[in-house]
């Protein structure tokens, strides 16, 4: 994997910008990105346009952009790093999801909470 100042910034080409009704132009803008990453024509690890960049490509305020870089963080989609362009993260198979017990091992529990079980006045 390329680290991320080597990596070629992705251009918008891949951005549909498409507002559903009574869809505000930040949550269109989200949508679109996560989509491009979801469906594959963003792959992890390829750079993403500074929230500069995006706004002059979308036409919307940089303002809209940075808030929509900082949701995809947030969610897991996007790497960010400070004074650098966003990044894709790797994200799953839109198939597959992954569990909880698939991240950490099973063991017994530490205490028997079960309502049947003796009491703690006998």
């Amino acid at each position: 994997m390329t680290s991320a100042s080597q990596a070629p910034v992705a251009e918008a080409s891949w951005l549909r910008l498409e507002r559903r009704r009574s869809e505000t132009l930040r949550a269109a803008l989200e949508r679109a990105v996560r989509d491009a990453i979801r469906q594959g024509a963003l792959p992890p690890g390829a750079r993403l346009p500074s929230s500069r960049r995006l706004a002059a490509q979308v036409g919307v305020s940089r303002g809209v952009a940075s808030d929509v870089y900082a949701q995809l963080e947030a969610q897991g989609f996007v790497v960010m790093r400070p004074r650098s362009a966003p990044v894709v993260a790797a994200v799953t198979a839109p198939g597959r999801r992954e569990t909880w017990s698939e991240h950490r091992p099973a063991r017994a529990p530490r205490f028997d909470m079960t309502p049947t079980g003796p009491g703690a006045t006998a």
